[in-house]
């Protein structure tokens, strides 16, 4: 039975030698082994798929990247932001708050939930204080105390963001640009999927109102909205003066406007129309439609003659009405087109023969993968802690022998919390379930233990079971002793600050043009 941890054995495994926690849990599926998971899609629609050594297998196995170490330290921090919401831990944070009239929905972002944490460009572009004398974060007194952390001086994110310190950071967007401080992850995780075998996908829709493809064609109204009615569509050129005219489509074609050229007709009130149904009709003997021309003249086209556009863009379904034909879905460039895999020559020996499959082609499925388990892995690095310095004054050394006692007992304890912390973060995520996306919810196999890595060559560990509520305590006796070295630290109430004028207005019109479906997320080249 493994043993409870107490902050006692944290803080001696932190003070000593030892090189890291490390829980590993196995997964399978929800709905059982062999059930279909679907891992998350990189650029391109890619799965992050790889060969790598397992233990107690011959050779490299197929492996496929079920949540990335970026995902889990995501859902650890707001593992963390529930429990902070809730009451459960004391924990620094900093909060920008985006309520505004102007605003189509609220807005709160939290340190804890910015991609880049305490170094984020929200909170760089936020004021620290409200009304007059109002200042932006960084250029503040305590965010100036950001452009001189390092691994020697931690102590502004232990005060203010002490997850940049467990979960790594960057300050690239700060003062110094590339040369801002850099914090290595001390708290890594990812899940992978052990004999992954590729499969595919399908998509389908049964349209309960049986609208069909030759119900359409559908073009784009002024206010963007569809319409089958060809007069209600945008167009160029003048029906009054001109022959034909051209009417917009309601979808794109490889994100460009489709335009159908179409003849003017005539009603039978004499006014110019683009809508068959509307023009005057005669049967000679086929069905024909009067054309347009102010000029008088009497010329008419055979109504199975006129141009009806046959482009997707065109098509109900760009509207999602309609059937969709099942298809079996396939990777895309960005042009739409489908991507193809290159699969090489394979020879192989049958008795006397040999057998040759040729080199071919194939398109690339996006179907997820079926695997033998899935497999979690948690570390917790201890020296990277130790590598953490909390002076109370950063311009100086202690001098004596009995300060430097005090500044030891300090980083002592800071790191004792930083550890606590991201043990926390792990098992509270943990307990939270392990359900990624859709598809791909995965069910633990085997319990919830850390090791501690302490002397080399151990061939058997210490184990230590961890529950949410026994993390969560430990965390907060963690952070009591701390304050008992430091007045002041790890402070209860928020960093609250508001946003620029300049970063709202960004806020605001992104949700506008969110909302009128013209928004496209922006992303760094």
């Amino acid at each position: 039975m493994p043993d409870s941890l107490t902050l006692e054995t944290l803080r001696r495994a932190v003070a000593g030698s030892a090189a890291a926690f490390r829980c590993v849990t196995e997964y399978q599926p929800a709905g059982g082994p062999g059930d279909k998971v679907f891992p998350p899609t990189y650029e391109g629609g890619k799965y992050a798929t790889e060969k790598r050594y397992v233990p107690g297998r011959e050779g490299p196995v197929d492996c496929v990247l079920l949540d990335s170490v970026q995902s889990q330290a995501n859902r650890m921090e707001l593992a963390l932001l529930d429990a902070w919401e809730a009451g459960r831990i004391e924990l620094p944070v900093i909060v920008v708050d985006f309520t505004n009239d102007r605003l189509e929905k609220r807005l709160r972002v939290t340190s804890l939930d910015a991609p880049h944490r305490i170094a984020d460009a929200l909170l760089r572009d936020s004021y620290d204080g409200n009304g007059k004398g109002r200042v932006l974060f960084r250029q503040s007194e305590r965010g100036k105390r950001l452009d001189m952390v390092d691994l020697r001086n931690a102590t502004p994110l232990l005060e203010m963001c002490p997850t940049a310190l467990v979960f790594g950071m960057w300050d690239s967007t700060g003062p110094k640009g590339g040369l801002g401080a850099k914090f290595q992850r001390a708290l890594v995780s990812e899940i992978v999927g052990h004999d992954a075998t590729a499969g595919v996908k399908t998509s389908s829709r049964i349209d309960p109102a049986q609208i069909v493809l030759g119900a359409g064609p559908l073009f784009r109204r002024q206010d963007g909205r569809w319409t089958p009615f060809p007069d209600d569509a945008v167009r160029e050129g003048n029906p009054e003066k001109d022959g034909k005219v051209k009417l917009l489509l309601y979808g794109k074609v490889k994100k460009k406007d489709v335009w159908h050229e179409v003849p003017v007709l005539k009603t039978s009130s004499g006014k110019p129309t683009v809508d068959p149904s509307k023009a005057e009709r005669r049967e000679n003997p086929a069905p024909q439609l009067r054309l347009y021309h102010r000029t008088g003249n009497d010329e008419w086209i055979n109504a199975g003659d006129f141009p009806t556009s046959t482009s997707d863009a065109a098509r109900p379904s760009i509207s999602n009405h309609g059937n969709v034909t099942p298809t079996i879905d396939v990777r895309k460039d960005s042009n739409g087109n489908p991507v193809r895999e290159h699969v090489p020559a394979m020879f192989l020996r049958d008795n006397r023969d040999f057998v040759v499959y040729r080199e071919h082609e194939t398109p690339s499925c996006i179907g997820g993968f079926t695997i033998s388990k899935a497999v979690q892995t948690t570390t917790m690095s201890l020296p990277a802690l130790r590598r953490l310095h909390f002076p109370v004054d950063a311009g100086g050394r202690p001098a004596s022998e009995t300060e430097r006692k005090k500044q030891d007992d300090i980083n002592g304890a800071g790191r004792t919390a930083l550890a606590a912390l991201g043990l926390c973060a792990a098992t509270l995520a943990r307990e939270s379930g392990c359900d990624l996306r859709s598809r791909c919810q995965l069910v633990a196999t085997t319990p919830f233990e850390w090791e501690f890595l302490d002397k080399p060559g151990e061939s058997e560990h210490a184990r230590y079971a961890l529950s949410g509520n026994e993390a969560i305590k430990l965390l907060n006796d963690a952070v009591a002793d701390l304050r008992k070295h430091v007045s002041g630290a790890w402070p209860k109430n928020p960093i609250e600050l508001t946003p620029s004028d300049e970063l709202l207005e960004l806020v605001v019109r992104s949700q506008k043009l969110a909302a009128a479906g013209k928004g496209e997320t922006a992303v760094e080249e």
